[in-house]
């Protein structure tokens, strides 16, 4: 199952029913909501519970500065990122594609690691893997096998 969450969509901008429905169909994760951060600037928030990998999507902003990519770039990046939702869902592993701008990850013990993009580590191209005990982890797809092993089977962090 790959699920689409788009950063940019508010509670308020998305019926209740709406996101009652992405949220039973992928319920290690809550659909992005409209919070405020320190400088009381809207931010869209992606809470993340359990076992999954986020591919993190070009927001419009990246895109809009993006103008320069190559085709090439842009074949690469759809490839490997393909191949990495279909290696991590012969896993069991959840894939979910995101334009959120926060990450809340909350582990089994309840402890809460916040990854955000405005950090810049967390990029378009980019994904986060999570096992639902582990901090999560940033990687770019080009060798999903590797990173899973790494992070999955051999307690990598």
């Amino acid at each position: 199952m790959f699920c689409f969450i788009f950063g940019a969509c508010t509670n308020s901008a998305r019926p209740k029913d709406a996101i009652s429905k992405i949220n039973d169909a992928c319920p290690s994760l809550r659909v992005p909501t409209a919070t405020k951060d320190v400088n009381n600037t809207e931010t869209d928030t992606v809470e993340v519970y359990g076992p999954n990998a986020i591919f993190l999507l070009m927001t419009p902003g990246e895109s809009a500065n993006q103008k320069d990519v190559d085709s090439e770039e842009a074949d690469d990046t759809a490839y490997y990122s393909s191949e990495a939702q279909k290696f991590l869902e012969k896993q069991g592993i959840k894939t979910i594609g995101s334009q959120g701008s926060i990450f809340v990850f909350t582990k089994a013990d309840g402890e809460k690691k916040i990854i955000r993009r405005s950090e810049g580590a967390a990029r378009a191209s980019s994904m986060i893997l999570f096992d639902g005990k582990k901090d999560p982890k940033i990687i770019f797809p080009i060798d999903i096998e590797s990173e899973y092993n790494a992070y999955f089977l051999n307690n990598g962090k």
